[in-house]
């Protein structure tokens, strides 16, 4: 079984080896470390959690540290597996505009330049130039954005001052900030570049200093302009346009069968977010997406909002195709959005396997209906739409054991949760509890 709500919590290298930590709402915490996977419950992790930062703590205190000096919910711990490398600690005051902290080169977004605090980023942000803060890959609170996350801290020390909670700023010998950049943008605004102020200056054995850094950078910049200006450009296979037919969804019906298409139609609108991708999702059989492009005359990259989308488990591009009457997206699965990435991913074999057994006149069966209804609201919507609601409550599947196992295969063990949220009417315990369950 795949999991569509799985929830990056955490992710590093130490020694070669990636790192990650994920949770699979309703069914475990997934830690990967290399080619290695732990499966734990919410519990077990927990309790892990609370073991390694008593480590960390044990650690830090080594060097006269403690994690209370930081702020954990947004610390960055990939330093912290090189303690054996510090030389030295102190309590120093440095003037702000000393700071130096990292942004996007403007050449090559994805390369870090070595700049100034005024420079950077979140500093941009709060004096008005949002482009490089929305755009970088933060690692915040669920459903925070980074503007919010500055703003928060930005009102934090208006309110309570610097250091707030004994929480100080962290830097390198060469005043690098390992933790902190979000506190000392809001200071440079707040009382600007020649205000001193209290950090952790921490001597690391093997940091290499401000000129070798740049050295190093410049290397990597002139090495990616060789690469562009070498680089050919791709020819286009597929025109990117978007997608028309110029008749209706009837028409295009008999066009499929015709050409001998088996296919099924699920008769309800996806949503995207808060507006409306298309009025149903046509699945034709798996592996055929391209063959269809070729003989409807359509672009398999046609313009879309699932364009820039992954799509998992082998499954092909799904493609959107506006008639006289309706909008569709055409796909070789039931399809359903990642809850935490823009990406697309087919439901449970099981699923694919009983829509296909159960579908009638090319339609799916009630039970697949309310199924993608359900999936689209907990997973792709802000909830349940109204008319949702309405088609959940005409059908009313809630006793049907065979439904139930369906509803397993994306829910795991939240289904009984949310099974008895929908029954008793509770559409909104029902979104918002699945989020906040941690019984697996």
């Amino acid at each position: 079984m795949s999991n569509p709500s799985v929830y990056l919590l955490g992710e590093t290298k130490i020694n070669n080896s990636i790192v990650r930590i994920e949770d699979n709402l309703g069914e475990a915490i997934h830690v990967h470390i290399g080619a290695l996977r732990l499966s734990m419950t919410v519990a077990e992790f927990m309790l892990m959690s609370e073991q390694f930062q008593l480590a960390a703590e044990e650690l830090l205190k080594l060097e006269g540290l403690s994690l209370g000096m930081f702020d954990v919910n947004s610390f960055d711990w990939d330093w912290i597996h090189r303690y054996e490398e510090i030389e030295k600690i102190e309590f120093c005051n440095i003037k702000i505009g000393d700071l130096l902290t990292v942004t996007e080169s403007k050449k090559f977004p994805d390369i870090q330049e070595i700049v100034k605090v005024s420079r950077g980023r979140q500093y941009e942000a709060l004096c008005g130039n949002y482009e490089f803060l929305r755009h970088y890959k933060e690692k915040n609170k669920y459903k925070v954005t980074n503007e919010e996350r500055l703003d928060s801290i930005l009102k934090t020390i208006k309110n309570k001052g610097y250091p707030y909670d004994n929480k100080y700023i962290l830097v390198n010998q060469y005043n690098q900030i390992y933790d902190g950049d979000h506190r000392a943008a809001c200071l440079l605004l707040l009382r600007g570049e020649d205000a001193v102020i209290p950090v952790i200056k921490m001597w690391m054995k093997n940091d290499k200093t401000i000129e070798e850094q740049e050295a190093s950078l410049k290397k990597r910049i002139e090495d990616r302009i060789l690469l562009e200006k070498n680089k050919k450009n791709p020819i286009r296979m597929w025109p990117e346009e978007l997608n028309v037919l110029n008749y209706d969804f009837e028409t295009f019906s008999h066009i499929l069968l015709d050409k001998g298409y088996k296919y099924y139609h699920i008769d309800y609108p996806i949503s995207g977010g808060e507006t409306i991708v298309a009025d149903k999702l046509v699945v034709i059989e798996e592996g055929r997406i391209i063959d269809f492009c070729k003989e409807l005359g359509v672009s398999y990259y046609g313009k879309s909002v699932y364009r820039y989308y992954t799509f998992l488990y082998s499954m092909q591009r799904v493609v959107y195709i506006e008639l006289n009457d309706i909008k569709i997206v055409v796909a070789d699965c039931i399809c359903i959005k990642s809850k935490f990435q823009n990406s697309l991913m087919p439901l449970d074999k099981v699923v694919q396997k009983y829509a296909w057994e159960t579908s009638a006149e090319n339609r799916c069966d009630s039970r697949v209906k309310q199924l993608f209804i359900i999936c689209d609201a907990m997973l792709n919507s802000e909830g349940f739409s109204e008319k949702a609601i309405k088609v959940l409550e005409d059908n009313n599947l809630y006793t049907d054991g065979v439904f139930e196992k369906l509803l397993e295969t994306v829910f795991f063990k939240y289904t009984n949760n949310l099974v008895e949220a929908l029954k008793k009417g509770d559409y909104e315990k029902a979104y918002k509890e699945y989020m906040t369950y941690i019984d697996y």
